[in-house]
């Protein structure tokens, strides 16, 4: 009855507030929070047997009963009932928490996926950062046609690419850099200061071959020697499209 009384609408509304206390026998985590349709009110079920009597109160003053006098034994009965569910069973409240305290214990979940993989797969994300990068940078400075459309390409194929892994990261409890490594930052940088026809010749020969060449490395590793059969999947699905970028590169250079 308690249970349903906790989630029903109150007439006129009420906020019971949750306060922590020292820690006592009766300390306990059953904090119930609802957010009504029709009212931004919550209700709260707190840590202290004198925080759930005065919320208590609040129920009964606005419940009508046949007699007066049953609404201190309504009040102690539920007391009794609630304070036993706390002790007896604590993993019903944590299973009906929030969607953020999943997310949270999701994310802190340790991950499975052997040491050597997690490396790679961060610097997968790296890599996959950079060619984006100088791939957008490619758009804002270039004026040559081919070397616009190269850089489109590199930004729908490794943006496509990081959207992968970083589902698969996510599945796998394995946290990715959001950013690139110091290495393409000041190749990045660098890139910036070249304009016309120089900053196309050194972005095809950075971001086009060298960047690359690099790449198709790591995904022939991921392909052949990842011990999770995901990631090592995963890999075998990008390595003919990193291989592709190489090729297309090469052309671009010999253009």
């Amino acid at each position: 009855m308690f249970a349903s009384l906790l989630y029903a609408p109150v007439p006129g509304g009420f906020h019971a507030a949750c306060r922590l206390k020292h820690v006592s026998p009766f300390d306990l985590y059953v904090c119930h929070r609802t957010e009504l349709s029709t009212q931004s009110n919550q209700t709260c079920v707190t840590q202290d047997r004198e925080s759930v009597s005065s919320l208590l109160d609040i129920f009964t003053d606005n419940i009508k009963f046949p007699g007066e006098h049953m609404k201190p034994t309504f009040k102690q009965a539920s007391l009794a009932a609630l304070m036993a569910l706390a002790f007896s069973t604590p993993g019903a409240y944590a299973q009906s928490g929030s969607m953020a305290s999943d997310h949270s214990a999701k994310s802190s979940a340790k991950s499975e996926v052997p040491a050597a993989d997690q490396q790679m797969m961060k610097k997968l994300a790296q890599a996959n950062i950079a060619e984006i990068a100088t791939a957008e940078l490619a758009q804002k400075k270039s004026q040559n046609e081919q070397v616009l459309k190269f850089a489109k390409q590199m930004i729908d194929d490794h943006t496509a690419a990081q959207k992968d892994l970083a589902k698969l990261a996510e599945d796998k409890h394995v946290a990715l850099p959001k950013e690139t490594d110091d290495k393409h930052k000041a190749a990045l940088k660098k890139l910036d200061t070249k304009n016309g026809a120089e900053f196309d010749r050194e972005y095809i020969s950075m971001a086009a071959m060298a960047d690359h060449q690099d790449a198709v490395k790591l995904v022939g590793k991921i392909a052949s020697d990842a011990k999770d059969p995901d990631f090592k999947a995963l890999g075998k699905k990008l390595l003919p499209t990193i291989e592709n970028h190489l090729k297309m590169a090469k052309e671009l250079k010999a253009s």
